[in-house]
C-alpha cells in the first residue's frame, strides 16, 4: 500500500494517499517513510492537525528526521 500511496501522492490525490500510508502504518506502526508521507499529504491537504500528529510520529521514530522536522514546523505556522 505504501507505493499506491506514492502514486496517490504524485496524482495530488492526497485523501487517497492518506488511505493508503495509513494502511501502510497500521500494518507496520514504525514505518517511518509511511508515516513522513501520511504527514506531508495531510499537511498538503489543509489537514495540520492530523499533519502534525504523523510527523511527530516520525521523530518518534527518528529523531534526526530533518525533513519531517521541516514539514513539522510548517504545519505549525
Amino acid at each position: 500500500t505504501y507505493e499506491q500511496g506514492q502514486i496517490a501522492y504524485q496524482r495530488q490525490d492526497y485523501s487517497q494517499a492518506i488511505s493508503y500510508f495509513r494502511s501502510a502504518v497500521d500494518a507496520n506502526p514504525r514505518f517511518e517513510d509511511a508515516w513522513y508521507w501520511m504527514g506531508v499529504s495531510y499537511l498538503r491537504a489543509g489537514d495540520n492537525a492530523n499533519a502534525i500528529s504523523s510527523l511527530q510520529r516520525v521523530l518518534e521514530i527518528n529523531s534526526d528526521n530533518a525533513n519531517a522536522q521541516y514539514w513539522l514546523n510548517q504545519a505549525r505556522r
